[in-house]
């Protein structure tokens, strides 16, 4: 029955496109589920016409979630799934996407899909496109996309400097508290004009507050490990702050603060600049408050 149909809507759609790109959406989508087996060919075609669709359906994406999305999010979340479309047809379809974002915001979930797998090597024809995206989300306040930014940022382009700080700027203290990827794109890419974004941070959101510090989670990790990667007497001065001035609580079994620094340092500070703190500190760990940090770490970094 389902290879008849298929036949029916080769057919049809053969003669003419219209046909098939005008009917109900759910009889659609029943008819394209069934040509990404039968022909992916057409079921591609079909896809690329419905870009600009932004009727929604309900459909499950596992065996527990219901999600809403627009008929052509659905098309290329099926395609992916099943592997029907070639990496030339994808890679058409993203630039359709990219080309004509504007329009097609509906479907940005899969470009930032799109800027994940393929963030090492961006596409040289996007660029014009990429860095147009870049500009609005810096204009916009509210807005940061770090795919975005880990995509755009490896055109590697000395011009595109300027922004990519100016977006690290305000996406720094847009971030959620319990994990910042604008803080980690500065501990990836230590340049010298970002160690001021990491200070700013430091005096508005650090300095004078309290913070959370056990066994299984040290809030101040990614801040720590951004000051080491700027082997300089103001980062000095600001990890012994971190340190020695700053208050912490726990949630766990002991406030670890000590022993979770001590840590940071002795895996990162490879070049021993900051030494000095890291000998202080020895004569004020808990050994075993110690390991049980590292074995939790250990057991984490399996999973």
């Amino acid at each position: 029955m389902k290879k008849l149909i298929a036949i029916f809507v080769v057919l049809g759609v053969l003669a003419s496109t219209i046909v098939i790109f005008n009917i109900n959406n759910n009889f659609k989508l029943y008819l394209y589920e069934i040509l990404l087996e039968e022909n992916p060919k057409l079921a591609y075609r079909i896809c690329l016409n419905n870009l600009d669709n932004k009727k929604t359906k309900i459909i499950a994406t596992s065996y527990d979630t219901l999600e809403e999305m627009t008929i052509p999010e659905i098309m290329i979340f099926y395609a992916r799934k099943k592997s029907a479309f070639t990496k030339e047809q994808m890679n058409k379809i993203y630039e359709e996407i990219i080309s004509n974002i504007d329009k097609r915001r509906h479907l940005y979930g899969f470009l930032t899909v799109y800027f994940l797998e393929n963030e090492k090597n961006p596409n040289p024809r996007f660029y014009t496109f990429i860095r147009n995206e870049m500009e609005n989300v810096v204009k916009n306040p509210e807005d940061q996309n770090s795919a975005l930014l880990n995509y755009f940022s490896n055109y590697n382009k000395s011009e595109d400097r300027e922004l990519i700080k100016i977006y690290l700027q305000k996406a720094v203290f847009n971030e959620y508290p319990n994990y910042n990827f604008t803080m980690d794109y500065i501990i990836q890419n230590p340049r010298e004009e970002y160690f001021p974004i990491i200070k700013e941070y430091f005096n508005k959101r650090i300095s004078g507050n309290k913070f959370r510090s056990d066994e299984v989670y040290f809030e101040l990790e990614q801040i720590t490990k951004a000051f080491l990667k700027y082997p300089n007497p103001e980062s000095k001065n600001i990890l012994n702050q971190i340190v020695f001035n700053t208050k912490y609580y726990s949630s766990g079994d002991f406030i670890s603060n000590n022993e979770q620094i001590y840590i940071l340092l002795k895996e990162n500070d490879k070049s021993n600049y900051f030494n000095e703190i890291t000998k202080k500190l020895e004569s004020k760990i808990d050994k075993t408050n110690l390991q049980k940090i590292i074995d939790w770490n250990n057991r984490w970094n399996k999973k």
